[in-house]
């Protein structure tokens, strides 16, 4: 559970339960995110993958590479998936 402190009262800001989790449940939450005009993924490129050496994440056409304690920033002209592989790897 992880929660905040307001003034004298904590609110919970995240919490881990064990209920299951049945496909449906992934579907409509996906559908959810997906589709909702509120949420940013309609309208943002979002991607996150772990590698053997580090993290890389997009955002939009923005490709972070995260190698042990380096960084390494790119902006990707073309979004074709070898690209992104070979720059990935």
């Amino acid at each position: 559970m992880l929660e905040r402190k307001n003034e004298d009262e904590w609110f919970a800001l995240f919490g881990i339960d064990r209920a299951v989790a049945l496909p449906p449940d992934f579907e409509g939450a996906n559908f959810i995110c997906a589709r909702w005009d509120r949420m940013p993924f309609p309208s943002v490129l979002m991607m996150s993958v772990l590698t053997s050496e580090g993290r890389a994440t997009l955002l939009n056409r923005k490709l972070r590479l995260t190698r042990s304690q380096f960084k390494d920033h790119a902006f990707v002209k073309r979004l074709h998936p070898r690209s992104l592989r070979r720059r990935i790897a």
